[in-house]
């Protein structure tokens, strides 16, 4: 049962966490608007678009990754 409570705790920490890294993206988007370099939300998706095609992990491609994992190693 520890074993449960443990890894509840931790799924609890990472949703904080990614929580938290959202509203930062959120004020961190809005603030690069307010200075006048993008003009809307979908340039910004355009520059992350280009971010992924060269290589960067995006937040689906970990999660397929994690599925991908078999428990019966561990």
């Amino acid at each position: 049962m520890d074993d449960v409570l443990d890894i509840l705790i931790d799924i609890r920490d990472i949703l904080n966490n990614v929580n938290h890294n959202i509203i930062s993206l959120q004020d961190d988007v809005n603030r690069i608007r307010g200075n006048g370099l993008y003009d809307s939300i979908s340039d910004i998706g355009e520059k992350m678009d280009a971010l992924t095609s060269s290589g960067l992990y995006t937040l689906l491609d970990v999660c397929s990754k994690l599925d991908s994992i078999d428990s019966n190693t561990f």
